[in-house]
């Protein structure tokens, strides 16, 4: 479990949006992915970071992710763009990070169950996004994947879930495997390679 939650973003939304949790001793800021990458270098225990994807000086987050993956401890990463394609995505999966939308629907949606696992205060304004993930975590594992596989390929992403799940006797993790060898491009079975992980 990550030790640490670091934020670093150019976005002055996301940072007011997180002054509530300017006390809190495991939390940091920075407007600045030097100043973030210097303090992950001293760090001795694993951390949860939130990075912009796109810095001035062809810095990027991609290469915090790829640091973060070098030190093989608990460290998890969420690059945030503005807008999430596939390209982003083939990058993303390459660093083993989860991408997130600038937009505070999508940021806090992954931010607060992370404050949460931290005990972090949490804001009253943020506990819809706990009950969010809570209310999402009684969904039945196979409902959950269909919806994802409908969100990454489309209509016929439930119907080849039912049809791999009928070839597998009704083993998810396999079936979403099965269902990743349909992927049309790169970025669709890495996502759906990664979604059956979650089920396994």
């Amino acid at each position: 479990m990550p030790r640490d939650l670091l934020l670093a973003t150019q976005d002055k939304n996301l940072s007011s949006l997180c002054r509530p949790l300017h006390s809190a001793s495991h939390f940091h800021s920075f407007s600045d992915i030097n100043d973030l990458s210097s303090h992950i270098a001293q760090l001795q225990h694993g951390a949860a970071v939130f990075v912009d994807v796109e810095w001035p000086n062809n810095q990027n987050g991609y290469n915090v992710a790829r640091e973060l993956k070098k030190r093989q401890d608990d460290s998890v990463v969420f690059l945030i763009a503005d807008r999430i394609d596939e390209v982003k995505l083939h990058w993303c999966a390459k660093v083993n990070a989860e991408m997130v939308e600038h937009t505070n629907e999508s940021f806090l949606g992954k931010f607060v169950p992370i404050v949460h696992s931290l005990n972090l205060p949490i804001p009253d304004g943020w506990k819809i996004y706990l009950e969010a993930q809570a209310s999402h975590s009684s969904v039945p594992p196979t409902t959950q994947a269909e919806v994802e596989l409908e969100r990454i390929l489309g209509p016929m992403g439930p119907i080849l879930l039912q049809e791999a799940m009928a070839a597998t006797n009704g083993n998810l993790a396999l079936a979403l495997k099965k269902v990743a060898t349909y992927g049309t491009t790169a970025a669709e079975r890495t996502q759906i390679a990664s979604l059956s992980e979650q089920f396994a």
